[in-house]
């Protein structure tokens, strides 16, 4: 009995180690898509690679949150109905949602509702301030240390109409905080499938506002 106890064991440890080396092989097959795209078809062809992984794996958060983030992306790149690209990655950042709330999920929240507002920002912006700065309190209540939630920050505010308290004066010391913690987390980031997007657009936020 104590042998046959022992096989299912081994079994059963050898199917989950099989299914996380699986798991982790789809992932960075999919990251190195995403962080390569540029095109709407470059940006498709992730997705399609990301929805197996998500229906494989429904207790992943990740497959979820980089499939929000790749509708997020398309809907601000105007590649295709930007405002139906929106819906899709605020659906698809919720199921993350579910299965773990932590302060990337938060940050891919608070890019989705941007990709919404930037549809009409103008009309929008007052119907979905608290939807894309909610998020960004919270994850950097969970992690002070994560570079994305400055950048959005940043980004929120260099695009923002000078009007309205926006431009670089405000942006560019959010970017340089930014900066400093993706320098930090480059030094601990043990996963290639971790999320390290955004520090292009600090470099880029940076660049333009030393011009001014």
């Amino acid at each position: 009995m104590r042998l046959v106890i022992l096989i299912c064991f081994y079994l059963l440890s050898s199917s989950l180690y099989a299914q996380s080396v699986q798991f982790m092989s789809d992932m960075n097959a999919a990251v190195k898509a995403f962080d390569a795209a540029s095109t709407a078809k470059e940006y498709q062809a992730v997705y399609f690679l990301l929805d197996p992984v998500a229906k494989n794996y429904p207790a992943e958060w990740l497959p979820y949150y980089y499939m929000s983030l790749v509708k997020s992306r398309m809907s601000m790149l105007k590649m295709g109905n930007a405002d139906e690209l929106a819906n899709q990655s605020i659906i698809l950042i919720e199921k993350a949602k579910k299965i773990q709330l932590n302060d990337e999920v938060l940050c891919v929240e608070s890019l989705a509702y941007t990709a919404k507002m930037s549809v009409s920002p103008y009309t929008r912006w007052l119907r979905f301030e608290s939807k894309i700065k909610s998020p960004l309190v919270l994850a950097k209540k969970l992690n002070k240390d994560n570079p994305r939630v400055y950048t959005l920050e940043a980004n929120l505010q260099y695009n923002m109409p000078v009007l309205l308290g926006g431009g670089c004066s405000n942006a560019y010391a959010m970017a340089i905080i930014a900066a400093e913690k993706f320098t930090a987390q480059s030094k601990t980031n043990s996963s290639f499938i971790i999320p390290h997007w955004g520090a292009n657009i600090i470099h880029q936020i940076i660049k333009d506002c030393k011009k001014d």
